[in-house]
């Protein structure tokens, strides 16, 4: 075939796989984007149009040049991966995971990955990937890689192995957490850190996210993307971690709500005005929302005496 015939065949190829029908939201934001960033945002999408041909691998392109994008945001314009994400319908962090496979394995490497089948008789998928680029092991990463395929490993079960070794190469450094000494105190802690994670995020907002937005190119630097490259990673880890960890805690709430559903209800106590210690029990046993299991209450007993001094006092 003529270099002439090649280019035609490849005109009408993109004719036919560009023509985007662009929703509402997508036209908003493509009207938004830089002339760089339409022409990119185009042959992603004929790209994601393409996709069945070679998964894998145009994932794997779709990554190098959301790296691009990233390293050149003098050229992209500010928060071009989440104009691309919206553009693409598409959660920014899918595209942050195909720069992180490109970081970890070259196209030569994917592309052999891509005719690999498992013992099961499936392909590697792209998830396969994302997750083993998350850790941060070679070796480890070599032999994840080699048990999915010896055992047929889904992503999530691959995921869920990767998470054990993570755990296993934490740094030393630093006082370790005390464990929880009951279930109550447990439950406590968990909420305790969720609130301080959330807020510590949104203290961050103005002098972290809002002023990188608005941040001069000429003050931008190799430092800083290193240090957001591996915040972004850390979150994808978080993201993974209390995805599994919020299921169950869901089915622990449901577990719980059945057990005390089943529960025959307790009679409520009398509570003669001058009786202080019926007074401090009835206010426990409203704190608690529920019967309190009997180990529990031998777990704590500074947390009832604890309430009982308090109603006392006010009783007083």
């Amino acid at each position: 075939m003529s270099r002439t015939a090649v280019l035609e065949t490849t005109a009408k190829e993109k004719e036919q796989t560009l023509k985007l029908e662009l929703d509402k939201e997508a036209a908003v934001v493509y009207e938004k984007m830089t002339p760089e960033l339409r022409k990119l945002a185009e042959k992603l999408a004929g790209m994601l149009a393409r996709e069945a041909y070679g998964h894998l691998l145009i994932r794997y392109d779709m990554g190098v040049y959301i790296a691009k994008v990233i390293a050149e945001e003098a050229r992209y314009g500010a928060n071009a991966v989440e104009q691309l994400a919206t553009f693409l319908k598409m959660h920014p962090n899918d595209l942050y995971d195909m720069r992180n496979v490109t970081i970890v394995f070259t196209r030569e490497q994917v592309q052999a990955l891509s005719g690999r089948r498992m013992a099961d008789g499936n392909h590697l998928s792209y998830r396969h990937l994302v997750v083993l680029a998350k850790v941060k092991n070679k070796n480890d990463r070599q032999r994840l890689l080699k048990a999915t395929i010896e055992h047929g490993w889904s992503a999530s079960q691959l995921a869920a192995e990767a998470a054990g070794v993570d755990k296993k190469n934490v740094r030393k450094g630093g006082r370790k957490p005390a464990k929880p000494t009951s279930v109550i105190a447990g439950a406590q802690v968990l909420y305790e850190s969720l609130l301080a994670l959330n807020n510590r995020l949104e203290s961050l907002k103005g002098p972290l996210f809002d002023e990188i937005d608005q941040m001069p190119p000429d003050k931008v630097d190799k430092k800083l993307l290193d240090l957001l490259v591996k915040a972004e990673a850390q979150m994808c880890q978080l993201e993974e971690s209390i995805t599994g960890y919020h299921e169950r805690l869901k089915k622990n709430m449901e577990r719980v709500q059945r057990i005390l559903s089943s529960k025959p209800a307790s009679p409520t106590p009398v509570k003669a005005a001058h009786d202080v210690e019926d007074a401090a029990d009835q206010d426990i046993f409203e704190d608690t929302e529920g019967d309190v299991p009997e180990e529990e209450e031998d777990i704590e007993p500074a947390e009832s005496t604890a309430d009982q001094d308090k109603v006392a006092g006010k009783e007083q």
